[in-house]
Order: structure tokens, then sequence, then C-alpha cells
């Protein structure tokens, strides 16, 4: 739960962390020295609801919508371990004025989902279908939902949908409103006289869209302000925010530097770090084996985020999916024989543990990372010649996939990005847009995703950074595997 109070001297109302209740605080507008005591007000503004099946674009919107300060309340990341899932989802959905329902074929089938709707109308909460599949509503959900403006996020690219959808949930709870700074307990003498101050309320405003009016995410600010120490303005940046990827610490790390965090209580993943850039996603008309859908064009990530150092390997994928279905078996080996689906529920089981939240790289992600700030076809320039320093591929495989980390990685420390195994990206696989793009997640929904870095399985233009397949969701085979982003 957040604070919410009001300076005596400017009136201007803004919500604190709980944990600031008693302390000190400047006032965002006026910057008075005032005292954290008020109402508690909930800790979310929006609801998520989908279809498990739709999990990556549901992931898209909570990023975009918190990037701006709206927070989100989404499952299973905000389910309190051992919680009761059913109460839970209930109280959640009580303490939200707004619902964002990415609506598809699946989501309209969706029996979890169609509660969730059910409950947002019985609570008079406001619902935002933001539609991401052409498909007729069933009836149960016609009749809940048919009054309702929706919005379309039909064609390509989302993002631009992801912007009219946070435009419009910050029309619901308020656009223009600051980040209180929380500011210690001060014993000089000369530190301005704290003024108690308290809450107050419009009259005639309803409860549940004033404090939804007020400013937000207040709360996240004034918890990271006890976390970390001030951030330097070119550092914010330099390492600014953006919808599909991760928050970056408030002291980035290096480029390549590397990290071990927890997938659950007894499994770790070693991460490195990939710094935000800019970069010419594709490949030129010269470079040796290019297809057509590598259209070169620039893309900008606004943000870092942490990278698997290495594939996912089967000693992990069966520490928490207590299964193997990998053909050639070894611990230290990639696991393999895994479909998108499959990955999808390695993904939610490991978010349930909430150790962190973890999902696919965007095939954007995945080739920034990849080329580690080249431009050649190469990570390690334009001949393939020397490819079997780096990879396992159709040259020097032996017959075979072989254990993670035994050949050399990349610039900034990514070991088998090349060759191995090929590796999931969220993506459904379509054609590159012709312009620049920023943060782009690519198509909602679709037959194929897209997999990226070739295997041990093909020959060495397959493991161009620039390669890319369309591979159908379902698909199963001895050479696919997944390597995982850590989001925060």
């Amino acid at each position: 739960m957040a604070i919410l109070i009001s300076c005596p001297s400017c009136s201007k109302q803004f919500r604190v962390t709980d944990q600031a209740v008693g302390r000190t605080c400047a006032c965002p507008q006026c910057h008075a020295t005032i005292t954290a005591l008020g109402d508690r007000v909930p800790d979310y503004d929006v609801f998520v609801s989908y279809s498990n099946k739709d999990k990556h674009v549901a992931d898209a919107v909570c990023a975009a919508l918190e990037n701006r300060r709206i927070r989100c309340w989404i499952a299973p990341r905000d389910v309190p371990g051992g919680a009761q899932w059913g109460s839970t989802i209930i109280d959640a959905i009580s303490e939200c004025p707004v619902m964002v329902l990415v609506f598809s074929a699946h989501s309209n089938r969706s029996s979890q989902v169609l509660r969730e709707v059910g409950t947002a109308v019985e609570n008079s909460t406001m619902i935002i279908p933001f539609r991401i599949d052409e498909c007729p509503m069933s009836k149960d959900m016609q009749y809940l939902l048919k009054p309702l403006h929706w919005l379309d996020a039909m064609t390509p690219p989302l993002e631009d949908h992801l912007r009219k959808l946070v435009s419009r949930v910050l029309s619901v709870v308020s656009e223009h409103q600051e980040v209180p700074q929380l500011v210690m307990p001060m014993d000089s003498p000369a530190a301005p006289r704290p003024v108690e101050a308290t809450a107050t309320n419009k009259p005639g405003v309803p409860k549940k869209f004033l404090w939804g009016g007020i400013a937000i995410l207040a709360t996240i600010a004034v918890l990271l302000t006890f976390l970390w120490p001030p951030v330097p303005a070119e550092d914010v940046a330099k390492h600014s925010t953006e919808a599909v990827t991760a928050i970056a610490p408030a002291t980035a790390p290096e480029p390549g530097e590397g990290r071990a965090f927890n997938l659950s209580d007894a499994v770790s993943m070693d991460f490195i770090w990939i710094p935000p850039g800019t970069f010419t996603m594709g490949s030129p008309e010269s470079e040796p084996n290019r297809l057509e859908n590598e259209t070169p064009h620039e893309v900008v990530l606004t943000q870092g985020f942490w990278f698997g150092k290495y594939e996912v390997t089967q000693w992990q994928w069966e520490a928490i999916m207590s299964s193997n279905p990998s053909r050639k078996i070894g611990p230290d080996q990639p696991v393999e024989q895994i479909n998108w689906f499959d990955c999808q529920e390695f993904i939610d089981k490991i978010n349930a543990e909430r150790q962190g939240i973890f999902r696919f790289p965007t095939e954007a992600e995945w080739e920034y990372a990849s080329r580690a700030g080249t431009n050649t076809a190469y990570f390690f320039g334009e001949n393939s010649a020397d490819l079997g320093a780096y990879a396992w591929y159709e040259s020097n495989n032996r017959g075979s996939r072989h254990p993670v980390g035994r050949k050399l990685p990349n610039p900034w420390g990514l070991h088998d990005i090349y060759g191995n195994v090929w590796e999931w990206c969220a993506d459904v696989y379509a054609d590159y847009p012709s312009g620049s793009v920023t943060n782009p997640v690519g198509l909602a929904t679709g037959g194929s995703r897209v997999s990226r870095g070739g295997s041990w399985f093909v020959g060495g233009e397959f493991c161009r950074s620039a390669k890319r397949e369309g591979t159908p969701e379902d698909n199963r085979h001895i050479s696919r595997g997944l390597r995982l982003v850590r989001a925060r």
C-alpha cells in the first residue's frame, strides 16, 4: 500500500510508499518539507487480463505502462507466494480502477479471462480491450464487452498501438503528476520545520478515481530512493527505461559484466549485462548468403537488459520442469526438443518462484546482443572460416550438439550465441519495417515464431547475426533451444 498525502503549503496531492510514514519528504511542487502522514491507498493502477498464450503481449503492455509510471498488477508476477489464486485475483481487480484486456482468440475462449472480466464489470472497473486478433466474440464476452470502445492492435508495429494504449490509460489515471523525493530526517537546526500533513479528498469525486488521478507510481520512485543512491543526470539519460525490456539498475553495470541470478531457491543462471544502444538490424545487400527478409533498418533499444550467458541447460530445465525432453542427455548440454509453448511454460514456472521476471528475448534484443557493437556478418568479422572457434555447426559438430560454454564468447561474453541450438524469440515471424523503430516487439499473433543463431545441424551461413528463421510454434526439434532475458 501507499500513503496519500497533501502539502499544506500548495495543496499538491501525491503518494509515497507506506515505508515513508513518519519520515519527512519534499513536496514535488513547492519543495516544502512535510511529514508523511495520511490515508493508505492501493498500490496498483491497472489490472492486466490475458490468456497464457498471449503472455508476450501482456508483458509488453505491462512494460509500456510501467515505463510511464502506471503500476500494473499482472499474474503470476504479483501473486504472493502461498496466496490463494482466486481471492488474490478478485482483490487485485477490485483495487485497480482500470483493466486492460488483451483480447485474442485465446482469451476469447478462456474461462479464467471471462471470470476476470465479469469481476471487473461487477466492480465498475473501467475495461479497455486491447484487441490483437480479428475474431468474433463469444456470446458471454459479447454480453460484457460490446458497449466498450476497443483499441485494435492487429497490424504491425505493435509499439504504435502500445503508445495509444498508454495514452488512453493515462487519461484515466492522470498524465502529468510529479514524483516526490523522499527526504531523510534532518537534525540540523537550520533545516525547515516539518509540517504535519493529512490526506484530503475532493467532495463529490469517487474515491476510486481520485487516487487513480494522483501521481502515478510515486511508490516505486520513493522505494528506489531508499534502496539505491542518486543517479547522475547523464546516467539517467544513458540508461533510460522503455517498453519491452528490463528496468535497469540505478547505476548500470559495464557492458559484458556478468552476474548470477536465482531462477528458484535451488537453481541459478549466469547472465550478462547488455547496454542500451542503437544499431542497424538486418544485413546489407553485399553480405554473402543474405536473404530478402533481412532488410536493414535502424533499431533503438533505450534500455539495457540481462541476457543469458549460456543457453538454458538440461539440468536447469529439469530442475524447474521435472522432465527432460532432450534427445542427447547431459546436465550441461543445452535443452532441446522444446517448442515455443514449452518455453513459455518454463518461463511461467520460474516467474512463479518470484526470484525475478524472466522472458524470451525479442528478436531485436537477440541480434543486438549477438553483434555486441559490431556491424559485420559475424561478431568476429566477415570470414566464416573463423566460425569454428566460436560455434558448433555443421562443419565441426561431430554429429551432435555439445555442452554449453566450450567455445569462445562474443565481445560481450555470450557463449554459443552462434550454433549449438537455435534460440526461440518472443516475436512472431514477419517482414521488417522499412524505417527506424524503437524497442520493437514484433507482431502479437501468427503461425510462426522467430528463432535465431543457427545450430549444430546447419551450415555457417545460418549462424550470421542477421539470419532469421520462422518456425512453427509447436515445432520440437533436436536443434532448437532457449536463452533467457531477465527483465528485473
